[in-house]
């Protein structure tokens, strides 16, 4: 699915397009690694109006310290799993090709393709759901962490 190009203007504008990339966070002295885990792991609150359910698509990737990593064959740690994410964020934002880049990097190759409707809040986890619904109409929020890895979400609406 390619998304319309204004995506890509609006989605650097909102949900961690304006936020330090964690090459920064060497400064400070962290890796680049453990400055993305650090920001994948910032909060966001949804605005008031927020809607009670909208539709989402999403990228996972593992590392090997989440529940039946090690079965599926997933051997990244945790901070490569974190950049991996950032990578494919990127690669969406650049590319706009949803279809591409869910093949390249998700971990989750289900028949949804990361599609999920009618999510509510507080479906899957208070951080994804606080990202998710922070995030504007066909905007990509800040990677996130969860207890199943690292996400991108991409709100369709």
């Amino acid at each position: 699915m390619r998304l319309a190009p204004f995506v890509l203007m609006a989605s650097v504008t909102a949900c961690g397009g304006g936020k330090p990339e964690a090459k920064d966070s060497g400064q400070i002295g962290l890796s680049a690694g453990e400055g993305c885990i650090r920001d994948a792991n910032v909060g966001t609150t949804p605005p008031e109006d927020a809607p009670e359910t909208i539709d989402i698509m999403q990228i996972l990737i593992k590392h090997d310290g989440v529940k039946g990593a090690v079965a599926e064959g997933i051997t990244r740690n945790r901070e490569d799993a974190c950049l991996r994410a950032v990578a494919a964020r990127a690669t969406l934002l650049s590319q706009s090709d949803w279809d591409a880049t869910y093949a390249e990097y998700s971990d989750d190759q289900g028949p949804s393709k990361g599609v999920i409707r009618g999510l509510k809040r507080g479906d899957y986890g208070k951080a994804f759901s606080d990202a998710a619904f922070s995030t504007g109409v066909n905007e990509v929020a800040h990677v996130v962490e969860t207890k199943r890895g690292f996400h991108v979400i991409l709100r369709t609406q």
